[in-house]
């Protein structure tokens, strides 16, 4: 019962990691997503202005 219990901790801990490194992820995604968008907005006043 208690090997169980040790096995449970460790897989959350697991867990809360895999979803800490998730949250970076998804955070350089926006900031990506970001760069995209000012980028294609830079892009959208070129053409015009071209």
């Amino acid at each position: 019962m208690f090997k169980g219990m040790v096995l449970k901790k460790g897989k959350s801990f697991e867990l809360g990691v895999l979803s800490q490194e998730l949250g970076v992820l998804s955070w350089e995604f926006g900031v990506l997503s970001l760069e995209f968008g000012v980028n294609s907005e830079k892009w959208n006043i070129e053409n015009i202005s071209a």
